[in-house]
């Protein structure tokens, strides 16, 4: 099995002093978390403009996390945004804008483990309708 240094607690204290003064300078210039409107501290850009952006964030490892646009952040943070109840946007939406949170998402099956390619659902189609069967496990958690 490979070492995730990413996730051990000894590389995060340097991970946040390289990446932290960096999103200090992207918001000062007013880039940060351009996906989001101006309400919530971004620009409020179009996919056009964000797809020639994240083209250029891409790359760079540090890149999307540098500019506030890394996934699965980018998502959960508009759909609270829009549909969150205010206590959900209390909790996690401003954690998640201010990269005091990360979010993460893992999703298995019991035949599947890891490996994706073991992973079976079975589509049926009845007539105009179409069933999915699946018995998918998820797990998810704001660290």
């Amino acid at each position: 099995m490979a070492w995730e240094f990413e996730t051990d607690p000894d590389f995060q204290p340097g991970f946040k002093t390289l990446v932290r003064p960096l999103q200090q300078k992207v918001k000062a210039r007013g880039l940060w978390a351009c996906h989001l409107g101006p309400h919530l501290g971004g620009k409020g850009y179009g996919q056009l403009k964000l797809a020639l952006m994240n083209e250029k964030f891409g790359q760079s490892r540090f890149g999307p996390i540098a500019f506030g646009a890394q996934a699965p952040d980018t998502g959960n943070a508009e759909i609270l945004a829009h549909y969150g109840a205010a206590g959900q946007k209390e909790r996690f939406l401003a954690s998640l804008l201010e990269n005091q949170i990360v979010s993460c998402f893992s999703t298995t099956e019991p035949q599947g483990g890891a490996r994706s390619a073991l992973v079976r659902n079975d589509m049926i189609v009845i007539g105009k309708s179409v069933s999915l069967n699946s018995s998918s496990i998820s797990f998810r958690r704001q660290s």
